[in-house]
């Protein structure tokens, strides 16, 4: 069984952070799942660390938590209206030379354009 695992991680997946503003967190499954679709591992905060651990430590930490889980991925993926933390994700990620791919959040989920 641990081959068969094993044999399947040698099929590299991007890791993908996925870029979306609080007003749009309550579908980070929805997002997760087109992700996970299009072949891609998500990487989503509001499903890592709630909203901000529901004030149980302080924002900075999670901010610098989620920024540097934006410099490992692979690539950076927005989802929907881009809210001030989002435009500082996009700039993060662009000074670290980072894909990005914007899609919006309609009934259902599309790429926009795509842009480096």
């Amino acid at each position: 069984m641990v081959k068969q695992f094993l044999k399947r991680l040698q099929d590299k997946k991007k890791i993908v952070f996925t870029a979306v503003s609080a007003k749009n967190s309550y579908r980070s499954m929805q997002i997760c799942k087109y992700v996970l679709n299009a072949g891609s591992i998500p990487i989503n905060s509001f499903n890592l660390f709630g909203y901000f651990l529901y004030g149980m430590v302080d924002k900075d930490l999670i901010i610098d938590a989620n920024n540097y889980l934006i410099q490992r991925a692979d690539e950076l993926w927005v989802f929907g209206d881009q809210s001030s933390g989002v435009k500082i994700e996009i700039r993060i990620a662009r000074e670290l030379g980072k894909p990005i791919r914007y899609f919006t959040l309609d009934e259902t989920i599309h790429e926009r354009q795509a842009v480096r």
